[in-house]
């Protein structure tokens, strides 16, 4: 983790399994509770690790926080922005392909983008002017790349771009949260990501036939 790596140079020297499962716990209770409210007792507990190691590697709850935090942020630019192939300039493929790592990286982390929800909705003043900045840097950053250079002539010359884009960008986030809805009710090996994914296809091909010049036959 770039930035401030070596106040946690203890906590990155664990194995992997168990880093996860630190941050996985950590993850799920400031999700849940918000980070007032927050206990590292029910974090140490979930973890399996002493309160006195949890300590030993992050000092205290906002260290850990912001660690989580700025992990987190990294994850979602790296593991699904960075991801994309943006030599295709169709919109939809974009958005299919980022929906898709969306759901890869939410079966390493279950609870990753409640979290992240949560932290940004978060008012506890020793934690959100740092990561509302954060948070909206992101946000511009990952729409500006998603949608760089994507093909517009496609569409019909009726069609508002601008507002079409918008309209495909609620429509992608809301089937993918639907999707990880139903994700979070069944155990990972009997989840069927083909079926999921057949039905965000219906969606996208939906909008495309709305917007696109002869419904995006022509793709």
């Amino acid at each position: 983790m770039k930035g401030g790596s070596t106040i946690y140079s203890n906590f990155l020297k664990l194995d992997e399994e168990k880093r996860q499962r630190i941050l996985n716990a950590a993850m799920k209770e400031f999700a849940r509770r918000g980070y007032k409210n927050a206990s590292t007792d029910n974090m140490v507990k979930e973890a399996a690790i002493s309160k006195g190691a949890l300590f030993h590697y992050f000092k205290n709850k906002k260290n850990l926080f912001m660690f989580l935090y700025n992990y987190t942020l990294e994850i979602i630019k790296n593991e699904i922005l960075m991801k994309i192939d943006f030599g295709t300039t169709d919109i939809f493929d974009r958005r299919r392909q980022a929906g898709l790592q969306k759901i890869e990286v939410h079966k390493i982390h279950p609870l990753i983008f409640e979290f992240v929800a949560a932290a940004y909705m978060d008012d506890s003043n020793e934690i959100k002017n740092d990561i509302r900045s954060r948070n909206e840097k992101l946000m511009v950053y990952g729409k500006n790349k998603l949608y760089e250079g994507i093909d517009t002539s496609v569409f019909r010359e009726n069609v508002d771009v601008a507002r079409a884009i918008e309209i495909i960008d609620w429509t992608s986030e809301g089937v993918i949260n639907k999707v990880i809805s139903r994700i979070k009710k069944v155990p990972l090996d009997e989840v069927d990501y083909d079926e999921m994914l057949e039905e965000m296809d219906v969606y996208m091909n939906m909008l495309k036939k709305m917007f696109y010049k002869d419904g995006g036959v022509h793709e």
